[in-house]
């Protein structure tokens, strides 16, 4: 498509490198390009990368200033206890409560709220810890968060917080505990003149351009969302066989929790009204039921 198009159209000033990035999820590939030697001499003038996003219309173009994307890392926290037999916990160190105090304290480190240029975001990912042996006290624990902000200073700030937390966790328990980061993803920062650059040329092309605050666009997102799930179930509601069915939908990029729980809710009762299907839709906060149907459990 574009590589032809510039094939057959060539510009008159200038030079166009298009990028295909490899490991685009686990943020390697961005650490590879930059650091090849081949990319360095080339130093363009701007970079225009392009993403799907869900819940907008067929071909509209969307973009804002500022920050785009939030910065994420991962980190790996490992607990080093000591086990010991399940009758005497006191002869080794459970990880249990260093575990505990770490998810705590770090969810308070939150503020997800993405308007804010403050704006943090700590998620635990997975949990580990001991074996399935009912004779022994566990003895090592494994935690694994992401943390996320709209910029490298906040995301600084934030790491050495969460570091503060893991090695109180240490002292308090009197345990080892190591950490490791993995998947770091830098915040994207968009250039001014760039954003206007898109801008003027969606214009001229006659693009439907998008306005609004794409941060403040839950709910475009979760209505798209709704629907699709809405026409799964009718499908699905004909199929006799079906008798246990859960669905998990994510909002990756930014966590709508409470649009998400209000909308939910709104959700039910419309859905109750309309004699869709539904027995279970909920999250964390709140179960409701509605008539049952062949469908046991549906989570959202």
């Amino acid at each position: 498509g574009l590589a032809r198009l510039l094939t057959e159209q060539k510009p008159k000033i200038g030079k166009i490198f298009l990028l295909f990035q490899p490991a685009e999820e686990d943020g390697e590939g961005a650490k590879a390009i930059f650091s090849d030697p081949k990319f360095k001499p080339l130093k363009p003038d701007y970079i225009f990368a392009f993403h799907n996003l869900p819940g907008y219309p067929l071909n509209q173009i969307v973009v804002k200033n500022n920050s785009f994307t939030a910065g994420v890392k991962s980190i790996i926290i490992q607990i080093h206890g000591k086990t010991a037999h399940a009758a005497e916990p006191e002869n080794g160190l459970n990880p249990a409560l260093a575990i505990a105090e770490i998810l705590q304290e770090s969810a308070k480190l939150s503020n997800n709220d993405p308007n804010r240029d403050d704006f943090t975001l700590i998620t635990p990912i997975h949990i580990e810890m001991g074996e399935i042996a009912y004779g022994i006290s566990a003895g090592y624990g494994e935690v694994r968060l992401t943390i996320r902000t709209w910029d490298e200073y906040n995301m600084e700030k934030l790491t050495n917080e969460l570091i503060s937390c893991i090695k109180e966790a240490a002292a308090n328990h009197n345990m080892p505990i190591t950490y490791s980061w993995t998947h770091e993803f830098y915040a994207n920062q968009n250039d001014d003149v760039a954003v206007s650059l898109i801008k003027e040329a969606a214009s001229s092309l006659s693009f439907d351009f998008s306005k609004e605050n794409f941060l403040l666009n839950g709910e475009k997102i979760l209505d798209c969302s709704h629907k699709i799930l809405k026409e799964l179930c009718l499908v699905l509601a004909q199929v006799k066989k079906v008798r246990h069915f859960t669905i998990r939908i994510m909002i990756s990029l930014m966590k709508f929790y409470q649009l998400a729980f209000n909308s939910s809710i709104k959700l039910v009762y419309k859905f109750y009204h309309e004699n869709i299907p539904y027995f279970i839709l909920g999250n964390q906060q709140v179960r409701v039921r509605t008539q049952p149907s062949i469908f046991k459990k549906l989570y959202w």
